[in-house]
């Protein structure tokens, strides 16, 4: 049969106002009812190229006719148009899920045809999908079309002929003339080139043979991998390591990347983010003999912190966009200056990739273009997509680009950066602006322990960094020092090793007690080379050594003494004292003070604890002894609360219009030491529903020294009920509620303080209360998960599949930087027992002058005569012939704001 007109039906009046966001099964009919007849035999018999017209009012004459309806378009159409069209005997076409489909059935009204060419009918198909593009991006620019129609219909149909002759040189040169019809009328409007982007995903078990095709075709491609995936790669897959070194060799492709494990960045400390590059880098350099320029990822995890330490490691930019759960910024332009949370800046990519195996995103390319053509100097289209997995509309654009530039030409990332000119757009994204999906993904993907594993993750952290720090305490205290010669770093590969087992906890926790063992025992070894070094082994006097590894003062309760003020990267010594109970009375206390110039009676300090309150010089806490909470602490300037808090289960749903709720009923509320250091009052009892139902039974010891600003939570639960399977909605937590309104909330990220407004977030070490001059600082103890409700905030404990019951938190009271005071709660105290006196009972090796810079990390530098990567483990363990260069010090600020620093030391440094 032979057609005189090719008609597809739209769902609108007319491309102006077809809506583009559709679901996928809805796209892929639209684009396959407008290109599927662009088959050049259905080109031929019909003598005309296809055109859209709406449904609602679709053709009168139906002769000769063949028309495309796609399932959308069914309840547009008039009641009586189908009989008629059947009774004309046109050719409708329905039903249709793909092109595939849509050309088959097409091709079985036309009856026989010559055989043409597969690859040359996939140039017709592609140039069906450009015109509809080209007319699309035309309104979307709000222009009316200047598509020379005639020129494309002469081009396109002496193209159908020669393909059906058999001519396929002479074919394609007639697509080539149709294709310029197309570029011309979209240059007419917007005369500039527009940039696609091709990226291809890896992770363990995507490549093989489809990456090869895909490496093996002269497309510029852009290969998004880990460093851990390409050691898979190298490992499983040597052909395909060698395709796809060949890509890079050549030109046709780019490697964006640089981490070894795609980690949850913004839960981390930036010594920990500058780790996974330093480990991630290296695997690049092995096994493609070059490393990625262009950072980027594809699990969520960009962070503020991100620009400076990509700066500092060679990167020339970033890719600022992931491809999965989570919310990250986008601005209006596709490339932009990302400014850090420190000013730095780097040049990134932040357009959200279209996913190129769903049909959905290639009906909207036309929009995706407009937009960004309406901004940029050039548009700007990323297409993802995993080896192999790319719809056909994918193979249009691929087609499409080998006859010009009309919707784009693909190139590499780093080509882009390299020649098209720099953004001189800033962009500083609020923290706030990243919203992670961290929990979510974890409970239902039923990782065991998604909150308590972040709770050991932090605990190692501080004992690998206090290893190094005491390691290189024990190294400056010696009196073997020697020249700088090559600045070699102790960083040894067995540091290296440990740092990368603790990273790897994350991904694999399992039981890692052998690794936990390995740390305490690696610890004590430069702990005691310290001790033997500081000490004088002639004295007489034993006592307590304490060790502060931080690079800012520490208090620590030893034995029955009072609180211990032990200086900054240094240590102190107290004299044994004869064991005592702390249940003494208050007259016993030795905080015993007088008048003016020492005149008038002593005042003997109040016991720390009465009653159903604790108390010590800097607050008092008010227990409910009816529910065991804490009804308030206050402070003695202002005396109003600054804060309550329970334990309660969030039962999901909602009474009376607010969230459910459990209640606390306490069975016992005891005070288990009234003085003179220690105030420690217990809470035992249950947690009921709203319907007296009991759901877990809790006891929370409370504990609050003489001489701190610390309270600290330890909470115990026997859970009956489990939580539900959404973790943001049903969870076991610790609720706070304070009084202001207008209090301002700021959190941890990446070891920086930072305002928040987020209901939902993440603050593995602190979140800050300010009210005026108070400050109140919840110390999370690697907690990293919080739920805020106005002034009330949820710190989850349990959630589905959770498996701890006992947990710590503390609360400071105005301290001076919660950054330091919620490391120093984090990092457990070093205490050497019966160790001789020093010749001072205290020292410091290094100073810092400003509490708002923390130093992250510390290490000696070397002479060249020692041994580095091969160093046995007793070596590593003991400085006993070690020469001392020199130190490497990391700084950080935690404030966000700038300062003068000084640094002193306890030796000259040359």
């Amino acid at each position: 049969m032979m057609f005189d007109r090719l008609v597809a039906l739209l769902p609108s009046e007319g491309l102006e106002d077809l809506e583009l966001e559709r679901p996928d099964e809805e796209a892929a009919q639209l684009l396959s009812a407008w290109s599927g007849l662009w088959h050049p035999a259905i080109l031929a018999s019909a003598e005309q190229i296809p055109i859209g017209l709406p449904a609602a009012s679709p053709p009168s004459d139906l002769t000769r006719l063949l028309v495309v309806v796609p399932d959308c378009c069914l309840g547009l159409l008039p009641e009586d148009w189908l009989p008629q069209a059947q009774a004309a005997n046109a050719c409708v076409l329905r039903n249709l899920r793909n092109r595939k489909d849509a050309v088959a059935a097409a091709l079985q009204c036309l009856g026989p045809t010559p055989a043409v060419d597969p690859n040359l009918v996939a140039d017709f198909l592609a140039l069906g999908y450009c015109h509809l593009q080209v007319e699309l991006l035309t309104r979307k620019l709000r222009y009316s079309s200047n598509l020379d129609q005639e020129g494309l219909r002469t081009a396109a149909l002496a193209a159908a002929r020669e393909a059906l002759a058999g001519n396929a040189e002479a074919a394609r040169g007639h697509l080539q003339a149709a294709f310029d019809r197309l570029h011309e009328a979209r240059e007419y409007y917007y005369p500039v080139d527009t940039q696609l982007f091709d990226l291809t995903l890896l992770a363990p078990g995507t490549s093989g043979e489809a990456l090869r095709g895909e490496l093996s075709g002269g497309l510029p491609r852009n290969i998004l991998c880990s460093g851990e995936t390409l050691e898979g790669l190298a490992a499983r897959e040597p052909e395909t390591l060698d395709a796809l070194k060949q890509a890079l060799n050549a030109g046709r492709a780019a490697i964006v990347g640089g981490e070894y494990d795609e980690l949850p960045l913004p839960l981390l400390e930036p010594d920990a983010i500058a780790a996974q590059l330093a480990r991630g880098l290296p695997a690049y350099e092995r096994h493609l003999g070059r490393r990625p320029t262009i950072y980027g990822r594809r699990r969520f995890g960009l962070t503020p912190a991100l620009p400076q330490i990509l700066e500092r490691f060679g990167f020339t930019a970033a890719f600022h966009c992931t491809l999965d759960d989570g919310r990250f910024p986008t601005g209006n332009q596709a490339r932009v200056q990302w400014e850090g949370l420190d000013g730095t800046s780097i040049d990134s990519l932040g357009i959200v990739p279209l996913d190129a195996s769903r049909d959905a995103g290639f009906l909207q390319l036309a929009e995706k273009l407009g937009d960004s053509m309406g901004i940029e100097q050039s548009g700007v289209v990323v297409l993802a997509h995993w080896p192999g997995r790319a719809a056909c509309w994918y193979d249009d654009l691929r087609r499409i680009a080998a006859y010009g530039s009309v919707l784009g030409k693909f190139s590499t990332m780093a080509e882009y950066f390299n020649e098209v000119a720099m953004s001189g757009h800033y962009a500083q994204y609020k923290p706030d602006e990243y919203r992670s999906p961290y929990l979510k993904q974890d409970v239902a993907a039923g990782r065991p322990d998604p909150i308590s594993r972040w709770v050991r993750y932090f605990r190692r952290r501080t004992q690998l960094d206090a290893w190094q720090s005491v390691h290189l305490l024990a190294q400056c205290v010696s009196d073997d020092q020697g020249p700088p010669t090559d600045g070699a770093q102790i960083e040894t590969s067995e540091q290296a090793r440990l740092a990368a087992a603790i990273e790897d906890c994350l991904a694999d926790e399992g039981s890692h007690s052998a690794l936990d063992d390995d740390l305490a025992k690696r610890l004590q070894r430069p702990l005691a080379d310290f001790a033997r070094r500081v000490t004088d082994a002639n004295s007489s006097e034993r006592g307590s050594l304490v060790v502060n590894p931080r690079s800012f003062a520490r208090q620590e309760c030893v034995e029955a003494h009072p609180l211990i003020d032990v200086p900054a990267m240094g240590f102190a010594w107290v004299a044994s004292a004869p064991a005592a109970s702390d249940q003494v009375s208050a007259a016993d206390a030795p905080a015993a003070r007088r008048g003016w110039f020492g005149l008038g009676r002593a005042k003997v300090a109040p016991p720390l604890a009465e009653g159903n309150v604790l108390q010590n010089e800097f607050c008092q806490i008010h227990f409910d002894p009816e529910t065991g909470a804490i009804r308030s602490i206050s402070d003695y300037d202002y005396r109003d609360p600054r804060l309550g808090q329970q334990i309660a289960l969030r039962l999901g749903g909602t009474r009376g219009g607010e969230a459910d709720y459990s209640i606390m009923a306490a069975d016992a509320l005891v005070c288990t030491s009234a003085g003179p250091t220690l105030g420690e009052m217990v809470a035992r009892g249950r947690l009921l529903d709203r319907d007296g139902r009991h759901v877990a039974a809790f006891k929370q010891t409370t504990r609050l020294w003489r001489g701190s600003r610390l309270i600290e939570l330890l909470i115990e639960l026997d859970i009956d009920r489990q939580p539900g399977p959404n973790p943001w909605d049903s969870y076991y937590a610790v609720r706070f509620a304070w009084k202001d309104e207008t209090a301002e909330l700021r959190r941890s990220m990446n070891w920086a303080s930072v305002p928040t407004e987020l209901a939902q977030f993440e603050s593995p070490q602190f979140v800050d209360l300010h009210r005026g001059k108070q400050r109140t600082t919840l110390l999370c103890g690697g907690l990293p998960y919080h739920r805020r409700f106005g002034r009330k905030l949820d710190t989850l404990l349990v959630v589905a599949g959770e498996s701890a019951r006992r947990f710590r938190l503390g609360i400071g009271i105005d301290v001076p930087q919660p950054m330091a005071a919620a490391i120093d709660f984090i990092a457990p105290p070093l205490v050497l027992p019966d160790q001789p006196r020093p010749p001072t009972p205290s020292g410091w090796l290094f100073h810092l002058d400003c509490r708002n810079v923390l130093a992250t990390h510390w290490a000696p530098l070397r002479t060249s005569s020692e041994t580095t990567a091969g160093e046995s483990e007793s070596a590593q363990g003991s400085s006993s012939g070690r020469r001392l260069a020199g130190v490497r010090i990391r700084l950080l600020e935690t404030e966000g704001r700038s300062v003068r620093l000084g640094l002193r030391s306890f030796r000259a440094v040359a």
